[in-house]
């Protein structure tokens, strides 16, 4: 991109405990993804950053961990425009922002910059808030669930439908959305949605997720991705495919019990056979069949 007016990201979740499917130094990794993004925003002559909430995973966690968080976030992290998530928010409430660790971020950077100071031109409407957009904004945040095409899970609102937002808001021509930690973009018409997407990998299910941020021209409002630096082999999903074929196996064992021609009888035997026969595992089925010979004595 020729030329890049604004940085948006979203979900950085910063935590000093490590998920139970990482294998590294998690909070080197943290510090390395905040240190290459404010080096991007050097690169292109340090433009505004927009972030659509939770900078931190918890606002609750325990002090001496809130201390050296923010304290790495304040060293860290270029200038921000920035809105509240629900993980910045003691007990999800906005009234309690000002003793969470964002709020202190704020106190600390005074370039940490809130919605009430926001230019006229841009909206951020935080984790909580009623979305009451104003006919002159023309970039708007929000911090809310904003899924693409199929829902990302059974009963999500349908208030989230990127295209039914951007019809409800036709006067806002672009969107920064946070909360939903996969990526993607909408865009209809002239408007254009990014949804930004995790900084970190906190979950096997994202073992092969490209974490990024996107480059904004507003002249095109069209925007490009940015990668954060990745190390490949830090997120364990051994055990994670461990429990998927034990489930597989116990799903495998029922429908056997459950049909038709090998379902459970009064015959024991034909019972202790029948799952035996299910067994993937040789030793165990021969330990069962020893048994059942044992018994027949």
């Amino acid at each position: 991109m020729t030329r890049v007016d604004t940085i948006f990201c979203a979900d950085l979740h910063l935590r000093m405990t490590t998920p139970a499917c990482r294998t590294d130094d998690f909070f080197v990794a943290e510090c390395r993804k905040l240190s290459w993004l404010r080096s991007l925003w050097e690169k292109y002559d340090r433009p505004r950053v927009l972030c659509a909430g939770d900078v931190f995973d918890s606002a609750l966690m325990p002090s001496e961990h809130a201390f050296k968080l923010v304290l790495m976030a304040a060293e860290l992290l270029p200038r921000m425009h920035v809105i509240a998530g629900q993980h910045d928010l003691p007990y999800h409430r906005l009234e309690c922002f000002s003793w969470s660790p964002l709020g202190m971020l704020t106190q600390i950077r005074k370039d940490m910059i809130l919605p009430d100071q926001f230019p006229e031109e841009m909206q951020g409407v935080s984790f909580g808030v009623e979305a009451k957009i104003r006919r002159e904004t023309r970039i708007l945040l929000l911090h809310q669930l904003v899924w693409d095409k199929e829902k990302p899970f059974p009963g999500a609102p349908e208030g989230g439908n990127a295209r039914g937002l951007m019809s409800r808001y036709h006067s806002v021509r672009t969107f920064i959305t946070g909360d939903n930690h996969l990526p993607f973009i909408v865009r209809k018409g002239e408007q254009l949605l990014v949804n930004c997407g995790s900084m970190m990998r906190t979950d096997v299910t994202q073992a092969d997720f490209k974490p990024r941020v996107w480059l904004w021209n507003e002249t095109k409002n069209d925007v490009e991705e940015a990668f954060y630096p990745i190390e490949e082999g830090v997120v364990d999903t051994r055990s994670h495919r461990q429990l998927l074929e034990k489930e597989e196996r116990m799903s495998d064992f029922r429908n056997t019990l459950e049909a038709p021609t090998g379902g459970l009888t009064l015959d024991f035997r034909r019972n202790v056979e029948t799952m035996a026969e299910s067994i993937t595992d040789d030793r165990v089925k021969e330990i069962v069949t020893e048994c059942i010979e044992e018994g027949a004595k």
